[in-house]
C-alpha cells in the first residue's frame, strides 16, 4: 500500500502486468495507464486500502438476491477460483467464465459480457 502513495508509476506497471488477458491490446494498456496515473495517489490508496480491509465472506450465504458472477480465466488480480468460491457461497448464483479474459473483462470482451448479462436478466424475468 505504501508504494501506491510513494511510487504510482511502479504500481501502474504492476497493474498493467496483472489486469489484462494474455495478449492485451497495447493501445488499451496505454489509455488505462494514463487514466490510472491521472487519479491522485491518495484516492488510489484509499481504494486499495478499502479493498484490503473488505471481507464479508461470513455474510455471503445470507445474500438472497439472484446473483450473476462473471469472471475471466486469465484474471490474475481476482483469479477465477475466487469467483468459483463466491458462487458456492451465495445462494441462487449463476457463474460465467469468459475464456482468455483478464480483470478488465468489460473492456476486453464487452459484447460477450453484455450478452451474458442480457441472457441472465432474461432468466430473471427482466426485459432487456
Amino acid at each position: 500500500l505504501d508504494t501506491v502513495r510513494d511510487d504510482p508509476e511502479a504500481v501502474a506497471a504492476m497493474i498493467d502486468n496483472w489486469q489484462w488477458k494474455r495478449n492485451p491490446d497495447e493501445h488499451m494498456i496505454r489509455l488505462s495507464r494514463q487514466q490510472f496515473l491521472s487519479i491522485p495517489p491518495e484516492v488510489i490508496y484509499g481504494d486499495f486500502f478499502a479493498c484490503s480491509q473488505f471481507n464479508i465472506l461470513d455474510q455471503l450465504p445470507s445474500i438472497s438476491a439472484p446473483t450473476l458472477i462473471i469472471g475471466g480465466d486469465s484474471d490474475r488480480m481476482t483469479p477465477f477460483p475466487l469467483s468459483e468460491e463466491l458462487a458456492t457461497q451465495i445462494p441462487n448464483t449463476q457463474l460465467v467464465k469468459i475464456t482468455d479474459a483478464g480483470h478488465k473483462i468489460l473492456l476486453e470482451y464487452p459484447r460477450q459480457t453484455a450478452d451474458h448479462i442480457s441472457q441472465w436478466l432474461e432468466t430473471q424475468n427482466f426485459k432487456v
